[in-house]
């Protein structure tokens, strides 16, 4: 039997519905483990960590649209309630804003959560994009954590310059 044929067969039986489901909330935890870390650190004062530079001005639309100024989304610069609105749409941050409102939660929190909630939900649809596709089962499973060990940033990134179409 060739190598190849060897590796196709040992990778074409079924996967587990379990099995994703793990790897989809390791993901999520994994991507959360930042956050978590930081909070036990002895000089913690109740901030979160800022990931990359340009988080503020993401923070500051999604802010934005928690405090009821949606219009104003596509400006992270000004003050909140200031009229001026941005050339962006903001799209995420918008639905973000929009669908989480009623948790009370400020814009860097919500970020957490909802990155804690993305991550394993993008994880879930990689992978049945790839069973839609009629990959095998653990060819799914492993070009999924394949993608996320490559683009792990990004795919957990929720404000994120090309989430805000």
């Amino acid at each position: 039997m060739h190598p190849i044929a060897a590796i196709d067969a040992r990778l074409s039986y079924p996967v587990r519905w379990c099995t994703v489901i793990f790897f989809a909330l390791a993901m999520g935890a994994l991507a959360m483990a930042p956050y978590v870390a930081h909070t036990f650190h002895p000089l913690y004062q109740d901030l979160t960590v800022i990931r990359d530079k340009d988080f503020g001005y993401y923070y500051s639309r999604l802010e934005r649209v928690l405090k009821g100024h949606a219009k104003e989304a596509g400006n992270g610069i000004t003050p909140v309630n200031s009229g001026v609105e941005g050339l962006q749409t903001a799209g995420m941050e918008v639905i973000i804003g929009t669908l989480l409102r009623w948790t009370g939660l400020d814009a860097p929190r919500l970020s957490v959560l909802v990155t804690g909630l993305f991550a394993p939900m993008l994880f879930l649809l990689f992978f049945v994009l790839f069973r839609t596709l009629e990959f095998p089962g653990r060819w799914s499973i492993v070009m999924t954590l394949m993608l996320f060990a490559v683009m792990f940033h990004v795919l957990t990134r929720v404000m994120h310059p090309g989430w805000s179409f």
